[in-house]
């Protein structure tokens, strides 16, 4: 790293600072909107994340849930028994390798999804409805900027 990397690195970690502490408050502040929307009760987030891995991948067993997630296996473990007692997850066997069971999401699961999903929408299009147009376009211009970066976050780490 030469004199200008350098000099330019507490910037730039300031401004991630200052962005992680935006993200906080943003996800906060969903939740809150949400919770006056969605009349059931919340879920833990390690419970949510799972959940909304299967929707997108279902058939997937523990342990790759477990290495998506980036969670102990043995606490994925936990968190499925969870779920499947609550009756959002089943666990199917594999038909190739009988030891395997592959984990899917109940119709309960997928309704609490859809529900929690189109309350999480509601209450981000309120508050972006109360910006002006201008910020609005910034705020879609910036979309694939932080499609980009979540990709880069969800990489497996080196």
């Amino acid at each position: 790293m030469d004199i200008s990397d350098a000099a330019e690195a507490p910037i730039e970690n300031a401004g991630a600072a200052t962005f992680a502490a935006l993200l906080s408050r943003l996800q906060r502040g969903l939740r809150r909107g949400v919770r006056a929307h969605f009349p059931l009760p919340t879920l833990p987030q390690s419970q949510v994340e799972v959940l909304r891995l299967l929707d997108r991948s279902p058939g997937l067993p523990v342990h790759q849930v477990a290495a998506a997630l980036r969670l102990a296996p043995n606490t994925t473990s936990t968190v499925v028994q969870q779920l499947v007692r609550q009756g959002y997850v089943a666990r199917r066997v594999d038909r190739d390798d009988r030891r395997v069971a592959r984990l899917h999401l109940t119709e309960a699961a997928g309704q609490r999804l859809a529900r929690w999903s189109d309350a999480r929408t509601t209450v981000l299009a309120e508050a972006l409805g109360g910006l002006s147009e201008g910020d609005r376009d910034r705020v879609r211009a910036a979309l694939p900027v932080l499609e980009r970066l979540a990709e880069l976050l969800e990489r497996p780490s080196e």
